[in-house]
C-alpha cells in the first residue's frame, strides 16, 4: 500500500496512514526497557515513512513501515546503537551523518517526557549534548523554521 508520486523527475514515496497499534507501542517499549512519551508513540500512530528529513541538521528519523516498527528499530540500534540502551539513552533518529537523536532515559519524570539530546560518533556516543526539552517541544521548534527550510530546499534545487 505504498503511495508513490512524481515530482520533477524524482520518485517520492507519500508517508501513508499508519497501523501502528497500542501492542506494537508495548513491544517497542519492552524492547527499549522503558515507556515512550505519549507524543512519540502519537507521531509513530500518525503516518508511516520510509525517511522522514527535518531540521536543519538532517534529522532522519527511523523508519516506520506498516507491520515492522519493533524489527526494524530493532535492526537501527543493534547495528549502530546497541551500546547506548544500556547506558539509558534511546535512539529514534539519525542527526546528519554522524550522529544520533535519544531520549534520555537518565532522568525520568512521571509523563515519560525525556529531554532529547544528540550523540555524535566522532566521540564514540560519550558527550550527550542537550537538543531539546522533550519530543513534543522539538517538533514546535521544527515548525518554527520549516518555512525556512522549504525555501532553502527549493533554491538548493533550483524549483521556482
Amino acid at each position: 500500500h505504498r503511495k508513490v508520486s512524481k515530482f520533477e523527475g524524482i520518485r517520492i514515496w507519500n508517508a501513508i496512514e499508519s497501523i501502528v497499534s497500542d501492542e506494537d507501542i508495548r513491544d517497542l517499549e519492552s524492547y527499549l526497557g522503558h515507556r515512550l512519551p505519549n507524543s512519540y508513540k502519537f507521531f509513530l500512530k500518525h503516518r508511516h515513512f520510509i525517511e522522514l528529513q527535518l531540521g536543519g541538521y538532517y534529522i532522519r528519523f527511523f523508519k516506520n513501515l506498516p507491520g515492522t516498527l519493533l524489527n526494524d528499530v530493532k535492526a537501527e540500534i543493534e547495528n549502530y546503537y546497541d551500546e547506548l540502551i544500556i547506558r539509558r539513552f534511546l535512539p529514534f533518529a539519525r542527526m546528519g551523518d554522524h550522529g544520533v537523536l535519544c531520549f534520555n532515559a537518565n532522568n525520568v519524570n512521571s509523563d515519560h517526557n525525556y529531554e532529547i539530546v544528540s550523540l555524535d560518533c566522532d566521540d564514540l556516543y560519550l558527550n550527550p549534548q542537550s537538543y531539546s526539552i522533550d519530543f513534543e517541544s522539538m517538533f514546535i521548534e521544527f515548525d518554527t523554521h520549516l518555512d525556512d527550510w522549504i525555501k532553502t530546499s527549493r533554491i538548493n534545487r533550483n524549483v521556482t
